[in-house]
């Protein structure tokens, strides 16, 4: 489902002043390849559902993402909401297609070698059903891998990064950090800009986290919220803010009633440095992938 170009869309309808059923209802004139999912979204608002609700239950939007927009439902900046979440899908999407083009040429040198295999097996007498059985034995688990690890990153990275720590493929887990406390700051900043109650907010952040260690780190937080600390204290305590000066210039930022502005720019370092972590892990992905196919390809050639 392409929710990058509806997200816009619907951005841009309600930039222009329409409510978000008949924003829907224009993105579904525009958009005919889309109009079933487009209709249940529709469905879902007139059941009463809010669109950030109906978004995520249509498949427009994950967890995170409906988190975020609504909040700006919430805090009247809609649009500046969808324009994020499309911002980025649009991310995502480019990460994915990059990766596709790089499986470009490892693909075809496993199509050669599955075809020298089964020119080879024929001219041997081997019956075709078997030399075709042979290759597929072949093929079909690189591909599968190939197949797994682009549908992962389509889908959700923050699910895919999980799965690997837990399943102890990737060994150090400073990437895996990254990406579950750049979720967390990105809707810690959306709900300090929205207004939100830091302790009621800190609750809805409770139910988005869905990592055990880390759903811990934010019950800690609001229990020190609670407890009355500072957000800042409460955020260091809790094991969720690293850094002498960055605590110190986020607790300024708190005194001074600013605390919103300094999580906004906390997060656009953040994203920056995890764009940066991201795209050096990622590049490996490919590698492993060549040497899957000359290792696996080679030695079904001996």
């Amino acid at each position: 489902m392409r929710s990058k170009p509806v997200l816009f869309e619907l951005a841009q309808y309600l930039d222009a002043g329409l409510d978000p059923a008949s924003a829907v209802a224009r993105t579904c004139a525009d958009k005919p390849a889309d109009r079933r999912a487009l209709d249940r979204l529709r469905t879902a608002l007139r059941h009463g559902q809010s669109l950030a609700a109906a978004l995520a239950a249509t498949g427009y939007a994950g967890k995170l993402d409906a988190a975020i927009i609504g909040v700006g439902e919430h805090a009247g900046k809609l649009t500046a909401a969808l324009r994020a979440v499309a911002e980025r899908a649009e991310r995502r999407d480019s990460r994915v297609a990059a990766l596709r083009a790089r499986l470009w040429l490892p693909n075809c040198v496993l199509a050669i070698v599955i075809g020298s295999n089964i020119v080879r097996a024929l001219s041997a007498g081997t019956a075709l059903s078997t030399a075709l059985l042979d290759a597929a034995i072949v093929a079909l688990p690189i591909l599968g891998v190939a197949y797994a690890i682009t549908a992962a990153l389509a889908c959700d990275a923050v699910a895919w990064l999980r799965l690997a720590w837990t399943t102890k493929l990737i060994d150090s887990s400073a990437l895996v950090r990254e990406y579950f406390e750049h979720t967390f700051f990105t809707l810690l900043a959306w709900q300090a800009n929205a207004g939100v109650d830091f302790v009621a907010g800190a609750t809805n952040l409770g139910t988005l986290i869905d990592d055990p260690r880390y759903r811990k780190r934010v019950q800690r937080y609001r229990a020190a919220l609670r407890r009355g600390d500072s957000v800042t204290t409460a955020l260091a305590n809790a094991g969720l803010l690293h850094g002498k000066e960055l605590t110190q210039v986020l607790g300024t930022a708190e005194h001074a009633g600013r605390i919103a502005s300094a999580l906004e720019h906390y997060l656009a370092a953040r994203g920056e440095q995890l764009e940066r972590t991201t795209d050096a892990a990622f590049a490996w992905l490919p590698r492993v992938y060549y040497a899957a196919v000359f290792v696996i390809g080679g030695a079904s050639l001996l």
